[in-house]
């Protein structure tokens, strides 16, 4: 079960009656937690405080962050947007820039990978491409 209080969000493992991780953000102030249809992911809808020191005043701005979910019980940030959304039903990212909507889609890394072979067609990276892409060639 994934519960969300004010700054953090928790997963709780309810055959053990215990907290299995959570995610704190002093700075995060928790609205809304989403899940779609599988339980490999879930999204946190929260407001965060700026300051503006040199007014002594602040404000806050509308952000959603995604999270992945193992099968340890782990879950690992995937992306973080500002004024933002992801809908589950179309795997995209979506958030506002300037005034134009960005939409983009959200690839997993099987996905990623087999993407990444079709366009290497069969050819190796060279060691600069794999500094240049932060790689290891034997993931």
């Amino acid at each position: 079960m994934i519960t969300a209080s004010r700054y953090s969000v928790s997963l709780w493992d309810l055959d053990r009656e215990e907290c299995v991780m959570s995610w704190n953000d002093a700075s995060a102030q928790s609205k809304q937690v989403e899940t779609g249809d599988d339980a490999s992911c879930f999204g946190i809808y929260y407001d965060v405080w700026s300051e503006q020191e040199e007014q002594d005043t602040g404000f806050t701005s509308p952000s959603y962050v995604l999270f992945s979910l193992d099968e340890q019980h782990h879950f690992t940030p995937v992306f973080e947007v500002e004024e933002g959304l992801y809908s589950f039903r179309s795997r995209e990212v979506f958030w506002q820039n300037g005034d134009r909507i960005v939409f983009r889609p959200r690839y997993e890394f099987g996905e990623l990978k087999t993407m990444a072979l079709e366009i290497l067609d069969g050819r190796s990276l060279s060691e600069a491409e794999k500094r240049g892409y932060f790689t290891d060639q034997n993931n």
